[in-house]
C-alpha cells in the first residue's frame, strides 16, 4: 500500500511518542521500588568518635574486691500479658534510678558484655576473670553454643551471665515478628540445654538494632532488649591500647560496655582493662544487675542501655 512521505513521518512520530510513554512508565515503576527499598533500609548507628589514644598508665597492684557468688534470680514471665519479672525475697532492696542522684551503692558498678561467642578466646578471657574477679555477660550465638558447650558451661558455673544474641547473627531487624521470636526462643533453649537453667529474659540484637518489629517480638516473647552506653568499637579498632584507653577513660557508674570476645586484641586488652577498672573502684557486674540498679527491673519489649 502506498503512503506519502508525510504519512510515514506522522507514523514515525506516533511510534516515538508511544515508546517515550512506555519508557516513562518503566522509570516510574523503578523509582517506586527504589523508594520502598530505601525506606526499609536502616543504617547501623555509628557512635561518636572514640577518645584519643593516650600513653599506657602504670598502675600499682589492684586489690581484688570481695565479690559474692552470683545466682540467677530471675524468672521468665509466664506470658506477655503478665510482663512482671520477680526477684528472690532476699535480694537487696533498691531505689529506682531517676537520673538525678547517684545510685545508693558504696562502689561504682559497670557491666562488660561480650558478643558473638563462644570461641576459643573466651577461655582466655575466663582465665583473666578467674584471676581478678568480677562477673560479665556473654551474649552468645545460638548455633555456636553446641560446639562451644564446654566454654558456655564453664562461664556459667563461674558465675557469669549467658544470654542470647540471635541464632545465626543475621540482621533480624528485617525479619517478621514471628521469625524474631523464633530466633530468641531457639537461642534461649540451647542455653538452657547446656547450663540447665533458663537464661534471664533479655537478649541482644545483632548490630544493636531496635525497631518496632523487634520491640513487639521481644514483648510477646517476654524479653527485654539489651543495648549499651559505651562502645569502644573493638570490631573496627583492633588495637589493645585503644580499647584500654577508651574504656578506662570513659567508664562510669551504671555503664554497659559492648565488646566482642572473638577478637584477640579485645581479649588481650581485658588483661589490663579488668584490673584497672577494679583499681578505679568499679565492681564488675552482669548486665541484668545494671538494669536492676538503673531501671528497677526488667520489662519485656523495653530497650536497656545503662547510663550514658
Amino acid at each position: 500500500m502506498y503512503r506519502s512521505k508525510r504519512a510515514d513521518r506522522k507514523l514515525l512520530v506516533r511510534k516515538l511518542k508511544l515508546a517515550f510513554v512506555f519508557i516513562l512508565i518503566f522509570l516510574a515503576g523503578g523509582a517506586v521500588v527504589l523508594a520502598q527499598h530505601l525506606s526499609d533500609y536502616e543504617p547501623e548507628t555509628v557512635n561518636p568518635e572514640p577518645a584519643t589514644i593516650a600513653s599506657s598508665v602504670v598502675l600499682p597492684a589492684a586489690v581484688q574486691p570481695n565479690f559474692s557468688t552470683y545466682e540467677n534470680t530471675y524468672e521468665s514471665p509466664e506470658s506477655a500479658d503478665n510482663p512482671s519479672v520477680y526477684f528472690d525475697d532476699d535480694y537487696p532492696e533498691y531505689d529506682t534510678y531517676d537520673g538525678d542522684e547517684p545510685f545508693p551503692r558504696e562502689r561504682k558498678k559497670i557491666a562488660l558484655t561480650f558478643d558473638d561467642g563462644p570461641v576459643w578466646l573466651t577461655n582466655y578471657l575466663l582465665d583473666i576473670l578467674d584471676e581478678y574477679g568480677g562477673r560479665v555477660t556473654f551474649c552468645v550465638i545460638g548455633d555456636m553454643v553446641e560446639n562451644g558447650a564446654d566454654i558456655v558451661l564453664r562461664a556459667f558455673e563461674s558465675g557469669h551471665e549467658i544470654i542470647g544474641h540471635s541464632w545465626d547473627h543475621q540482621d533480624i531487624a528485617r525479619l517478621s515478628v514471628e521469625e524474631i521470636i523464633e530466633q530468641i526462643a531457639q537461642t534461649s533453649q540451647i542455653i538452657e540445654y547446656v547450663t540447665g537453667e533458663t537464661p534471664p529474659p533479655i537478649f541482644r540484637v545483632p548490630f544493636g538494632r531496635y525497631n518496632a518489629r523487634i520491640r513487639d517480638a521481644a514483648y510477646y516473647a517476654g524479653y527485654g532488649v539489651l543495648n549499651w552506653s559505651l562502645d569502644p568499637q573493638d570490631w573496627r579498632y583492633r588495637n589493645e591500647d585503644h580499647i584500654y584507653d577508651y574504656i578506662t577513660q570513659n567508664a562510669h557508674h551504671g555503664a554497659i560496655v559492648v565488646l566482642h570476645d572473638v577478637h584477640p586484641t579485645t581479649v588481650y586488652a581485658m588483661a589490663r582493662v579488668i584490673p584497672t577498672l577494679i583499681y578505679q573502684g568499679f565492681d564488675l557486674v552482669t548486665a541484668t544487675e545494671i538494669i536492676y540498679y538503673v531501671y528497677g527491673g526488667l520489662e519485656p519489649g523495653f530497650e536497656f542501655t545503662g547510663t550514658r
